[in-house]
């Protein structure tokens, strides 16, 4: 196993209540997770950001629940992860021990570290320029303190006009920001699921919170409105 372990989880369409504090878990004791947010499967074929991460992971989990087994999206996940030689590993929740035993599975020989301490930065409603250090887009957000977003975003020498809502999560240092980019007539989606992890001078860097085959690290600084 890497130094970082790069798990895909996956479960039953409903098993959201499971896959998210378990995902939190891993992510608390540095594991790097990735989900699949389309569940498209087109002619036995899953989207192109899922392949990859099926990919570049280390093994896939599945939430072994008796749904999981019947769920479409769930034996495409199972299928491609063995077509691409992954380990598929089943977790049973509830089971005692079963996150520990996880855990240990991830890290193979190596130590379990212990959970990733608290960086004690927020970010908060204001005005923000957000980029990252692979992506082309500029963001300059208002954040609202109702969880509304407005404001621009300009790449590639073009701007287009910004709305939407973000959220904080202060014990998982989690921001999200859902978003829709409007250059032409139809307006574009945009969400960044971000995690703090320091800062650099006066700014706030967070890394991508999801993903094993890319991962960014985007820089959020407070600009004047």
């Amino acid at each position: 196993m890497t130094e970082t372990p790069k798990i895909f989880l996956t479960g039953a369409a409903h098993e959201h209540r499971t896959l998210v504090p378990l995902d939190r878990h891993l992510r608390a004791h540095g594991v790097w997770t990735a989900f699949d947010t389309e569940r498209e499967v087109v002619d036995d074929i899953l989207a192109e950001p899922t392949l990859q991460d099926l990919g570049a992971c280390d093994a896939a989990v599945v939430v072994d629940t008796p749904s999981a087994g019947a769920d479409e999206v769930v034996r495409a996940h199972i299928r491609t992860a063995v077509s691409f030689g992954k380990p598929v590993w089943r977790y049973e929740p509830g089971a005692p021990g079963a996150i520990d035993r996880l855990l240990a599975k991830c890290y193979g020989t190596g130590p379990v570290p212990g959970r990733r301490p608290p960086t004690h930065l927020a970010v908060v409603p204001g005005s923000w320029r957000v980029c990252g250090d692979d992506d082309p887009g500029v963001f300059d957000l208002d954040l609202g303190a109702d969880d509304t977003v407005t404001g621009r975003c300009t790449a590639f020498g073009v701007t287009g006009r910004v709305t939407g809502r973000w959220s904080f999560d202060a014990g998982q240092e989690d921001v999200t920001l859902t978003l829709e980019v409007t250059t032409g007539l139809v307006p574009q989606p945009a969400v960044l699921e971000l995690h703090v992890i320091g800062h650099s001078d006066e700014a706030i860097l967070a890394e991508e919170a999801h993903g094993l085959a890319i991962r960014r690290v985007y820089t959020l600084s407070r600009r004047s409105s």
